[in-house]
């Protein structure tokens, strides 16, 4: 894709494989209200792969996409109660590109601020190319910190 011009073709670029159904106009809100410059990075920089919108019962759908982007994975049998045979586990490794998945169920509970804040965080997330594989409590809670300090900096409110 041709490189943006402006803030929002690059918005549009980003969310183009993105499934946002009736949050989309609040998604781009949201985006608007980030630096040009952090969008144009993770633009250029290839690191959203997409959005996805989730319902309560789409669980399935979003792991199928997860499923899709891992670039490596291991496969593990593990027993669980309740199931006669040993299940497949499929542990991820490494991923090509950040996802953004959101529970719209979730989103729902809170005001428009707190969603955009929401949207913004996990975004920052990605901009800040936190992994959430293999982390351990202390360096989670640092990527959470790093990642609201870097919301308000947008002027978003802290969550």
């Amino acid at each position: 894709m041709k490189e943006p011009k402006n803030k929002y073709e690059c918005i549009l670029s980003l969310l183009e494989d993105s499934i946002l159904g009736s949050w989309r106009d609040i998604i781009v809100e949201t985006l608007m209200r980030i630096p040009f410059d952090v969008l144009r990075k993770v633009w250029e920089q290839g690191l959203l792969d997409r959005i996805i919108i989730v319902g309560e019962n789409d669980n399935a759908m979003a792991i199928d996409i997860l499923w899709q982007c891992m670039s490596e994975h291991e496969v593990e049998m593990q027993r669980i109660e309740g199931y006669a045979k040993p299940v497949r586990i499929i542990k991820p490794v490494k991923f090509r590109k950040w996802f953004i998945i959101l529970n719209e169920s979730s989103l729902k509970k809170f005001d428009k601020e707190t969603q955009m804040s929401i949207i913004a965080h996990e975004f920052a997330h990605v901009y800040l190319k936190h992994s959430r594989i293999g982390r351990d409590a202390t360096s989670s809670l640092k990527n959470e910190e790093e990642a609201n300090r870097l919301i308000k900096e947008w002027g978003f409110k802290k969550l």
